[in-house]
């Protein structure tokens, strides 16, 4: 309700043609008084419409309804988020008055009490499909002349837009498939093709607050799938490919350190995109910032160091390091590299980032098995932790601080595991238990695979024996205690080997569900072919099986047959029990 009675507010003040207007106001099923409010100014002002919908019907459908019932020549979809200033009205009609072919006008919107840039003017790229982005979005307009100028383009945001009567006319309402997103551009392409001239007016200048209204965001990957196509037929030829993906690049950077500022990755990538689009006098802030960021974090102790292994598939790694400079909010950690023999483009781009200080990269040619890889790893690390990470896994936010917390707080835990996801939600990994074969033989595996990632039994925070290597955390001093991983295994049971070793010392072993990353699971072994690792207990020339072999002669007498004791403390089912 306060961001609509600011708009109000602002509206009234600075429109000397208040009393001349037709202000219609929509009210999707407000629950916190705004209906009060509003019904309040209808009995206040004589110019005021108000249509109260009994649920969200959502953006296209409310504007449709307002547009519906405008009786004048121009209509003007505004947010409630905006704050207009002085002007923002009449020069707007001064744009749309000044040839009879301009159909819609766009104001310049900047974020509240700045002057960073949230419109000016939309553009397209084609990044494997086209995207619509705000262009100069989160750039301070004194560095983007353009902003202060008038000028045709090809789309608007609708969050302040006028459009002529007309237009309507020709081509209809906006299209109520979309969902509180791209409608706007939608309608732009339809104007644009139907012969209208589209105006950016860069003096109906409004401060725009973005998106506070909940579940904003819920439908945007489904209507930007509808966009591209209902329109793929003739996107291309708005598209400025190369300089408008390095502008959209140069956006999604800008939005990560706006949520993270300690996010040097993307201060770093900041760098080079600035430079490449030619805007030498904020690659200049951007260089001093990062220069002062990354000596913080090269000289600061690192409390977590990482280590993963690669070989190849650099676009897994990049979104591997991207999303753990991402999701780390101090700069306490450092990321070692170790590097087996990649022959792609992985060991030319880690020379760049290691030569920024943004890792440490060890390089194996011939290249070592998981268990070589990790142990180069650790021992050049300077971390109070250790974190065992596959270049496949996407962490989310807040896993390094309960990490942290838990080995902090808590020093029997001597290892930590976390709540692994497939990349549709389902769970990959929630500790791993053993269970006892036909044959005698215990066997492990991870329990409730499959299951719903939110599921109770997966969200338990919990004692195990093992968990998975593919994201493990282990206190140094223990790794060094154990002599680190068994280098007999390959590729196979070394996380199981250190789990019970460390379990063996007195330590617990913990699956620790509150941190969680997706899993893409296997990238280095689907390379190498699977078939190589799959468990055949009668085939000899199994590596798994001869990992599995090797496992059992040193732990068997010690590994405890466990699966049913979590299924009867869940009130699960136990699929195991009549195999």
């Amino acid at each position: 309700m306060e961001l609509t009675k600011q708009c109000i507010d602002s509206i009234v003040i600075n429109t000397p043609e208040f009393n001349n207007i037709q202000l219609i106001i929509i009210d999707n099923a407000s629950t916190d008084g705004t209906n009060s409010y509003l019904s309040e100014l209808k009995h206040k002002w004589g110019n005021v419409q108000l249509v109260s919908n009994t649920e969200n019907l959502g953006f296209a459908k409310a504007c449709n309804q307002g547009i519906k019932a405008s009786k004048a020549k121009y209509t003007i979809l505004l947010n409630n988020d905006i704050i207009v200033t002085k002007g923002w009205l009449s020069n707007m009609l001064k744009e749309a008055e000044s040839s009879p072919n301009i159909g819609i006008v766009g104001s310049r919107l900047l974020y509240p009490n700045s002057d960073i840039i949230q419109h000016i003017g939309v553009k397209f790229a084609k990044y494997g499909i086209v995207y619509p982005y705000h262009y100069s979005k989160l750039r301070s307009q004194r560095y983007v002349p353009e902003s202060e100028i008038s000028s045709d383009v090809d789309c608007v945001t609708f969050a302040s837009v006028l459009i002529k009567e007309e237009v309507f006319e020709r081509i209809g309402l906006l299209d109520e498939e979309y969902r509180n997103s791209y409608e706007d551009v939608d309608f732009c392409i339809r104007a644009k093709e139907s012969g209208f001239r589209i105006r950016y007016c860069a003096d109906s200048l409004l401060y725009h607050f973005e998106s506070q209204r909940p579940h904003r965001n819920d439908y945007d990957r489904q209507n930007f799938e509808l966009f591209n196509r209902k329109w793929e037929a003739v996107l291309e030829k708005y598209c400025d490919n190369e300089k408008g993906v390095l502008e959209l690049y140069d956006i999604w950077a800008r939005e990560e350190i706006q949520k993270n500022p300690n996010n040097i990755y993307m201060l770093f990538q900041l760098c080079n995109f600035s430079k490449q689009l030619d805007r030498w006098a904020e690659y200049g802030l951007f260089q001093q910032e990062f220069d002062e960021k990354i000596s913080k974090y090269k000289n600061l102790g690192p409390i977590l160091s990482i280590i993963i292994p690669t070989h190849n598939k650099w676009e897994v790694t990049n979104r591997c390091l991207q999303k753990i400079f991402e999701t780390i909010r101090n700069l306490n950690f450092e990321i070692i590299i170790v590097d087996n023999n990649s022959t792609d483009v992985t060991l030319r781009n880690l020379e760049v980032m290691e030569n920024s200080g943004l890792v440490r990269v060890i390089r194996n040619n011939p290249e070592k098995t998981y268990a070589e890889s990790n142990n180069q790893g650790a021992k050049v690390a300077r971390g109070k932790y250790l974190v065992f990470m596959n270049n496949d896994i996407l962490p989310f936010e807040n896993w390094s601080e309960k990490i942290i917390e838990i080995f902090e707080n808590h020093p029997e835990v001597g290892i930590q595991g976390a709540k692994l996801v497939y990349p549709n939600g389902l769970i990959q990994h929630s500790g791993i238990v053993f269970r006892k074969l036909r044959n005698g033989q215990k066997h492990h595996y991870h329990i409730y695979l499959g299951k719903q990632g939110d599921d109770i039994c997966v969200s338990k925070s919990r004692e195990m024996q093992a968990v998975t290597g593919a994201f493990l955390a282990i206190r140094r001093e223990l790794f060094e205690l154990v002599q680190g991983f068994d280098e007999y295994y390959h590729f196979g049971h070394e996380d199981l080997d250190i789990c019970l070793a460390v379990r063996k010392l007195g330590y617990k072993v913990w699956y620790n569900s509150e941190v969680c990353a997706i899993h893409l699971e296997s990238a280095t072994k689907k390379l190498k072919g699977l078939e190589k690792f799959a468990l055949k207990l009668n085939d000899p020339n199994s590596i798994d099986y001869k990992n599995y072999i090797y496992f059992h002669r040193k732990w068997g007498d010690f590994v405890q047959i466990d699966d049913n004791k979590y299924y009867q403390e869940d009130k699960e089912f136990n699929p195991f029990t009549n195999v």
